[in-house]
C-alpha cells in the first residue's frame, strides 16, 4: 500500500502523521524512499498545516542535488512507501520470527569415552560388551569399543557413546550398566566432547 495521492489534503495529512515521530520516510537517513516521496511534491506542505511534513521537506529538499547517490531501490514509486508499506514490512517480519521458531532447534550432543572394568579376569569380555550395547535408550548411540589392558593382567573395555545431553542422564546410564553385577564392577567417564 505505502502513500496515496499526495497533491491531496488527505495526502498531505497521512504523510504529515507518518512523519509526525520520524526523521525520514524510511529508516533513520536520507534514502531513495525520500527522494520518491520528495519528487512527488508539487509545492511544500504548509508548514502551518502540516509542520512535520514541511520540516522534512525543507531537509529532503536540501539533498536534491545529490538524490541520485542516495541509498536504495531509485526505481520504486513513492507508493511503495508509508504506513501500509510498513505494516507490510512488520507482518512478514512477524511470520519470519514465527517459521523460524516453529524449526525444530538443533539438539545438544556429546560424544563420550566410557571405561567399563570387568568384576573379575575370568569374565568374558565379549559378554560384558554386548551387555552393555544392550542398553538402548532415546538419544543413545554406541560407537566403536576396544579391550585394552589393566592392572594385574586384567583387560577393560573403552567404548564410544553419543548421547543427546537433554534426553540421556549419564548417571542413570552408568548405573543401568553396573546392574550388570556378573560383568562390571565399575564404570568411569574418561572424556566428554561437545558436538
Amino acid at each position: 500500500m505505502g502513500f496515496s495521492d499526495l497533491y491531496t489534503h488527505e495526502g498531505l495529512d497521512e504523510l504529515n502523521t507518518w512523519l509526525a515521530n520520524r526523521s525520514f520516510i524510511d529508516g533513520y537517513w536520507m534514502t531513495q524512499a525520500d527522494a520518491a516521496v520528495c519528487r512527488q511534491l508539487i509545492d511544500p506542505p504548509d508548514a502551518v498545516k502540516y509542520p512535520h511534513a514541511r520540516r522534512w521537506f525543507n531537509t529532503a529538499d536540501s539533498h536534491f542535488p545529490v538524490f541520485y547517490k542516495l541509498p536504495g531501490d531509485p526505481a520504486k514509486p513513492y507508493t511503495a512507501y508509508g504506513p501500509g508499506a510498513a505494516e507490510a514490512e512488520a507482518n512478514r517480519l512477524a511470520e519470519d520470527r514465527k517459521r523460524r521458531a516453529a524449526r525444530p532447534s538443533a539438539t545438544a550432543k556429546s560424544k563420550l569415552l566410557l571405561e567399563v572394568i570387568p568384576w573379575e579376569e575370568e569374565v568374558d569380555l565379549a559378554l560384558m560388551e554386548g551387555a552393555v550395547r544392550s542398553i538402548e535408550r532415546d538419544g543413545l548411540a554406541w560407537g566403536t569399543s576396544e579391550f585394552l589392558p589393566a592392572r594385574h593382567g586384567k583387560k577393560k573395555l573403552h567404548i564410544n557413546l553419543v548421547v543427546e545431553d537433554e534426553t540421556v542422564n549419564l548417571a542413570e546410564l552408568e548405573r543401568d550398566i553396573q546392574l550388570f553385577e556378573n560383568y562390571v564392577k565399575q564404570t568411569d567417564i574418561l572424556t566428554t566432547k561437545k558436538l
